[in-house]
């Protein structure tokens, strides 16, 4: 008898009569399932009877008596568990849906191993790095940051392990990254205590004055962030969806942490003491002072990323990008080698002399092994790593395969639409939300963000494709992440704009953006340096699986602190003139 005529199956306890306590399954036929049922019990009482799903015996209770109902309760199972299990199968096994597998992941102990060991290594020297800086910058203020971030860290991993997450390296890149970005918190708030330091107010006073002044800049802009990461989880698939859940939740307890931790340290500092100081250094007098004129030079800056914006576009019509598998469907297989001899061009030859075309060879970087990949387009041909190790064996190349990737050519497809449609939603999104944010003139200031967006993504695409970089899942969590961190620079700046324009009215507009940009400077230098720490590490320390993640990153952090003081502004004063609104 086959599944088709089963309309449910539900564990449960028994609550009565002699078997009270046990669990058993309630199974229920539809149609004429209960005559088939009852004619199968009533000719096999005694027997038992076998259930199956794809050839495999997953239960085999034995019919008491006949069942004319069409329910039918299975009992004798050892656990709850256990009928989870067997009522999902009898569920499961009245769909008629063929399996074919569209994916493939297989990687060598030894090679995943060394990616985490790295991965986490370079991601721990980075942080170290932050740490010193924050210190050395900040004096105790930077202890108490430090100290914040390191419970942000213990809180985020355990806020992962509640959603059972699973660690991947784009997800390890994504934790490093988000605990380094952890600090633009502490960094607004504590710029903003000096200055009111050194407008006259006493120590408790600054706090309490910094603290609520930077309040807004910081929900507005981690909330944004928050805001890319919860369309990468809901869109994205495999490690880009993992990479999304990181990045919201570290953002979460980031923000938790900076508004809560640390002001509850600051604050139990000054009250234990009495204090009237607060060690907080004094920072650099260079950018502390900065009289940057941005507003009188925006035509330069806009000359400037016109040239960058043409020549990202030149580069991705000639170029074109190196597609991974995970958007073209095909092979890639991981060789290494026990030397230290280069074996780029003798792999390629290898190949061409046993007639196998179509491939690609390319040094491994980033890993301490002598590896390289070869990588080709989705084929049928089932033989191909046979004839491939054949061709290397009658090369006389001692290799060894170490890992292997194999993906469909559907689920590449769906990857890059999801790709395209994750960006395009988080420009959206990002404008609706500071349109929201900033009130009835905040239109101007959500179309300068989402330009600012197309202007870093456009260029950061010129340079993917410029520098050949593999194209794959972990470089569109890169481009994200990337996006979500220029936003951020960009929405403390707009707010810091608001801010003033509240205070010395609108009339002369232009002047107070400026004002304001040279306000923020410090703040916008000091997060680029501690976020540049962390990606320059993965970036050259990295394992291979994430070096790219950290190049893009590195790029994408100069150019978005580049978009975010020159461009977006000056683009809300040109909005102000061209509709002739003010702010």
């Amino acid at each position: 008898m086959g599944g088709d005529d089963i309309t449910d199956a539900r564990p449960y306890r028994v609550s009565d009569g002699m078997s009270a306590g046990e669990v058993a399954v309630n199974l229920k036929f539809g149609g004429i399932g209960p005559k088939k049922f009852s004619a199968v019990t009533a000719a096999n009482v005694g027997k038992q009877m076998a259930i199956v799903l794809d050839n495999q015996v997953i239960s085999a209770p034995v019919i008491r008596d006949r069942i004319p109902n069409g329910e039918a309760q299975i009992t004798g199972l050892e656990d709850m568990a256990e009928a989870n299990r067997l009522a999902v199968v009898l569920r499961a096994g009245a769909l008629k849906a063929p399996m074919k597998i569209i994916e493939s992941r297989s990687v060598g102990a030894t090679l995943g191993e060394e990616n985490i060991v790295q991965g986490f290594g370079s991601g721990a020297i980075g942080l170290i790095l932050c740490l010193v800086f924050m210190v050395a910058y900040y004096r105790l203020g930077g202890l108490i940051a430090s100290f914040g971030m390191i419970i942000n860290t213990l809180v985020t991993a355990a806020v992962m392990s509640v959603f059972n997450a699973t660690l991947t390296l784009p997800g390890i890149a994504g934790f490093i990254l988000v605990v380094g970005m952890s600090l633009d918190a502490n960094v607004i708030i504590y710029e903003r205590i000096r200055e009111e330091i050194k407008n006259g107010l006493t120590a408790r006073a600054a706090v309490a004055k910094g603290y609520e002044r930077a309040f807004s800049a910081i929900l507005d802009s981690n909330l944004t962030t928050v805001l890319t990461g919860l369309i990468l989880y809901k869109i994205g698939t495999g490690s880009v969806k993992g990479f999304g859940l990181t990045l919201t939740i570290g953002i979460l307890t980031s923000l938790f942490c900076a508004i809560t931790v640390t002001r509850a340290i600051l604050d139990w500092k000054l009250a234990k003491r009495d204090a009237t100081t607060l060690s907080i250094g004094n920072g650099f007098k260079a950018i502390n002072e900065a009289n940057l004129q941005i507003i009188p030079n925006r035509r330069r800056f806009g000359l400037i990323s016109m040239i960058l914006i043409v020549a990202s576009i030149a580069f991705i019509a000639i170029k074109g990008f190196d597609f991974s598998i995970d958007f073209t469907g095909g092979q890639v297989y991981t060789i290494q080698y026990q030397d230290d001899a280069k074996h780029e061009k003798d792999l390629s030859k290898a190949l061409s002399a046993a007639g196998i075309s179509g491939t690609k060879v390319r040094t491994l970087g980033g890993t301490s092994a002598n590896s390289y990949q070869v990588s080709m387009r989705a084929s049928d041909d089932s033989q191909f790593e046979l004839k491939m190790a054949q061709a290397f064996e009658k090369a006389g190349q001692k290799c060894e395969i170490v890992a292997r990737d194999n993906v469909g050519p559907t689920i590449g497809k769906e990857l890059r639409f999801n790709a395209i449609l994750s960006v395009i939603l988080a420009w959206l999104g990002i404008l609706i939300y500071v349109w929201f944010r900033f009130g009835k003139f905040g239109l101007g200031f959500g179309v300068a963000a989402v330009l600012g967006l197309v202007h870093d993504t456009v260029i950061t695409l010129g340079f993917i494709s410029a520098f050949g970089l593999s194209f794959d899942g972990a470089l569109i969590a890169s481009l994200l992440t990337m996006i979500g961190y220029s936003v951020n620079d960009t929405i403390v700046n707009f707010d810091r704009i608001r801010e003033n324009t509240a205070i010395y009215g609108s009339a002369n507009f232009a002047e107070t953006i400026n004002k304001s940009l040279n306000q923020c400077f410090s703040r916008t230098m000091v997060t680029s340096l501690t976020t540049l720490f962390v990606c320059v590490i993965l970036a050259v320390k990295g394992g291979s699986s994430i070096r790219d993640f950290g190049l893009v990153q590195c790029f994408g952090i100069l150019i978005g602190t580049y978009s975010s003081v020159c461009i977006c502004s000056p683009v809300v004063l040109w909005w102000s003139k061209r509709f002739k609104k003010g702010v």
